[in-house]
């Protein structure tokens, strides 16, 4: 009878045993699938959006050399004095087809930064009336500027042509044509900007 007792603890210490390690390689083995996601997911948010083509005719790191503008319903805006301010252009005209396709996408930028200390100017190469026009039969948030003395004075011949200007009148970003990325690079460094503003 003892015998029986005896082989019948055995073998639960040894059933018990076994148990307790298979228990321990499948916490083992969850720990590392968590150490594994992990570090998946730090590589994916350290991952970026291939950066657009820069444009030449804004170079980033240079100081931005800005002037006086105003809007076809004749607000001004001081782009000589950029301290505090982030200035966000685009230089573009009605008839482009890349220009058209991402103004939804910039007017989703103007509606998140709106009350920020951003400013918005869509630069075009049309006349004035034409941009009226076009401003009662579409969308655009941005301040509207006629402005193809501007486009020609910064020496502009590619378009969308984007620009972002930090609150110490240095360029961060430029970029030319359309391209998917360019939003998120444009919300990027208004991000930077606005942070440094605050610090």
């Amino acid at each position: 009878m003892s015998k029986t007792v005896f082989f019948t603890a055995l073998l639960c210490i040894a059933f018990f045993a076994k148990a307790q390690k298979i228990t321990v390689c499948n916490n083992t083995l969850l720990d590392e699938k968590l150490e594994t996601t992990s570090m998946v997911e730090q590589q994916s948010n350290q991952i970026q959006e291939p950066k657009p083509e820069s444009s030449k005719a804004f170079i980033e790191g240079q100081f931005f050399k800005g002037l006086k503008i105003t809007d076809i319903y004749g607000h001004v805006f001081d782009l000589k004095n950029t301290k505090g301010k982030v200035f966000v252009l685009n230089f573009w005209f009605i008839k482009c087809p890349g220009c058209s396709t991402e103004i939804p996408h910039l007017n989703k930028l103007v509606e998140e930064y709106k009350d920020k200390e951003v400013v918005f100017l869509a630069i075009s190469t049309d006349e004035k009336n034409e941009l009226k026009n076009f401003a009662k039969k579409n969308s655009f948030n941005y301040n509207i500027i006629d402005g193809r003395y501007i486009a020609e004075k910064y020496g502009v011949k590619l378009f969308p042509t984007h620009v972002v200007v930090g609150e110490n009148g240095i360029i961060k970003f430029s970029s030319v044509g359309f391209d998917q990325n360019t939003v998120y690079w444009i919300k990027k460094e208004i991000d930077q900007a606005l942070k440094r503003l605050s610090n």
